[in-house]
């Protein structure tokens, strides 16, 4: 009998299983973590397969033994297969990352203590939540709209009202750790993340296999571990890209894996952010919308009117200000530049460039381009809109806003908080690093004006998700509002395309009819290869890769992508592959041979 296995070692894409010979006596499973000898050294590997017969004409050689039965079930091996071809990976880089360096403890884990402090809900959000557990049930797959606030408590509902296990993702170790402090998950609950250390990560793995585990809080390693019976998989944040990590392989995105591993257990799968993705309204069957009454200030930054003498303040907002700081309240904020924001601008009117499809103009050394439907053209030699500005670059970064509003303010403190510089004042300016790394759910309330002093500098060319993340801060940014009693202000150069912004259940179902109007995700995947070797991309030039220098882009419809992936594992491992799409384990057939 022989034993088709994945060394829990990082290889290459184009290797598959290799075959050992099983010992007389010795009784093996799919599923059973072993160890093997493998090019002069020991590892541990996953069985894949059973087989009475090898292709391998000699030098075969021995399992040495069995080190935990039962480590997998058939249908983990099945689901890790099934993510690895879809992201054009060698299953064992996948479970390498699973399992990372394994051992033989088997002790119990460090369990979370349970947190006693109740968690204090507005109305809204609460009607929200009983509303989605009414839909939760085995196979569910459900989108909610809610704040993060929102999210943790419906993880607490969701833990009193099942009796499987219930694993919790999230995008960043410091929310797994906040989650695990503020929510009560009941006494068996543990929290797996990058900074958890080897011994305790190898016990969490060996008693969520058990079903030693009943919650388990974790980030994206968490969302590939084997399960005994998970009755719900809850994802929060769900929009943010930190649950994909672009940087090095395996380029998975926990989204994706969360969605598998739902399938196959039968679990419902619930996503929660402020705003959904096009991906949740086109794979989930439910969607739950909070009700938010609260209305957002929205201020022209083009009207000469409102604008003041200091860049990004204007006199609506200034007025706002003075008020919030004279009831002794607090100032927020946002602007998410620390460098300079490069964009089309007419230095006339300070509108931006707006290509046909609705996507900001990028600029390059041929002119006004857009990654989302492609279209290039020259520079205007006057502004097409007010036919007298010119046309240039135009941007300001935090530094100068600070000194202006310490100017401003002289009896008001004022800070920054960015990566590497955080301030307490009495005004803070803030960018991305402050909703990430320093404000927590159920904050205190000290805020009396919230604002983003420039919404849409987010919506960048080379990206054709811009606008989606724009909408959504636009969202998380009403919902810090609401969560501090304050008053939203928001200030752009496009304030038409913020106002559609406002509604968020009407803008993700035109952003979805846009994307399938031009071949993007969900309708179509996005694969790109990035590969030194000009000539080998030049090979995968065809029905739909367009190259440019050392990078290849195509846009794949999805019942093509397994087919057009599989062609993909010939290339080296210098070649950076990513593949942006929905996860349907149907189109992604394991690949074992």
């Amino acid at each position: 009998m022989f034993a088709r296995i994945y060394p829990l070692l990082r290889l290459p894409r184009r290797f598959g299983v290799f075959d050992y010979q099983i010992p007389e006596g010795m009784h093996v499973d799919i599923g059973d973590m072993v160890r093997i000898p493998f090019h002069g050294r020991t590892a541990y590997g996953i069985v894949a397969k059973l087989s009475e017969t090898t292709d391998v004409l000699r030098n075969i050689s021995d399992v040495s033994e069995v080190t935990w039965k039962c480590a997998l079930s058939t249908g983990d091996v099945t689901r890790i297969e099934a993510l690895a071809a879809s992201i054009v990976q060698n299953p064992s880089t996948l479970l390498f990352h699973t399992f990372g360096l394994f051992g033989n403890d088997t002790t119990s884990p460090t369990l979370v203590t349970p947190p006693t402090a109740p968690l204090a809900l507005s109305r809204a959000i609460a009607a929200t939540l009983g509303d989605v557990l009414a839909l939760v049930k085995p196979c569910a797959n459900i989108s909610v709209a809610t704040s993060q606030e929102g999210g943790l408590a419906l993880a607490q509902l969701l833990r009193k009202k099942l009796d499987g296990q219930l694993l919790v993702l999230v995008p960043r170790e410091r929310d797994a750790d906040i989650a695990a402090r503020l929510v009560a998950l009941g006494p068996r609950t543990a929290v797996l993340h990058g900074t958890t250390k080897p011994r305790q990560r190898e016990r969490i793995i060996r008693a969520w296999r058990c079903g030693e585990i009943d919650t388990l809080i974790g980030t994206r390693q968490a969302a590939l571990l084997p399960a005994r019976d998970i009755s719900a998989v809850l994802v929060l944040t769900n929009g943010t890209d930190d649950h994909f990590n672009a940087r090095r392989n395996p380029r998975l995105d926990t989204r994706n894996a969360a969605y598998a591993q739902a399938a196959q257990h039968g679990a419902a799968l619930v996503t929660v952010d402020v705003l959904p993705r096009p991906e949740d309204v086109a794979t989930c069957e439910s969607h739950v919308w909070s009700p938010f009454a609260e209305p957002v200030d929205m201020v022209d930054l083009r009207n000469r009117e409102t604008s003041t003498d200091h860049a990004m303040l204007t006199i609506p907002l200034l007025d706002a200000m003075k008020t919030a700081l004279q009831h002794g309240k607090k100032v927020l904020l946002s602007y998410n530049r620390k460098g300079i924001a490069k964009r089309a601008q007419c230095r006339n009117c300070s509108t931006i460039m707006l290509c046909t499809c609705g996507l900001p103009y990028g600029v390059d050394d041929t002119g006004l381009y857009c990654t989302r439907c492609d279209r290039k053209t020259p520079v205007p030699d006057a502004c097409p809109y007010c036919k007298d500005g010119i046309v240039g670059l135009r941007g300001i970064g935090n530094v100068h806003i600070e000194k202006s509003l310490a100017e401003l303010f002289p009896n008001a403190t004022v800070g920054r908080v960015e990566k590497g510089h955080v301030d307490s004042a009495d005004i803070l300016l803030v960018t991305e690093y402050f909703f990430s790394s320093v404000t927590v759910p159920f904050a205190k309330k000290e805020f009396g004006v919230v604002a983003d002093l420039a919404a849409d500098i987010g919506m960048h060319p080379d990206n054709f998700r811009s606008g989606e993340d724009t909408a959504r801060k636009l969202q998380r940014l009403r919902w810090f509002a609401h969560q501090q009693g304050a008053r939203c202000i928001v200030q752009s150069w496009l304030p038409e395309q913020m106002c559609t912004m406002v509604d968020a259940e009407m803008f993700i179902t035109a952003e979805t009819a846009i994307r399938e109007r031009y071949g993007l995700p969900p309708k179509r995947a996005v694969v790109t290869v990035r590969h030194a070797d000009a000539a080998a991309l030049t090979q995968l030039t065809g029905e739909f890769f367009a190259t440019e220098g050392d990078l290849a882009v195509a846009r794949v419809p999805l019942t093509k992508l397994f087919t057009f992936s599989f062609s993909l594992f010939t290339l080296p491992d210098t070649a950076v592959i990513t593949v942006d799409s929905i996860y349907d384990p149907s189109r992604s057939t394991p690949r074992t041979e």
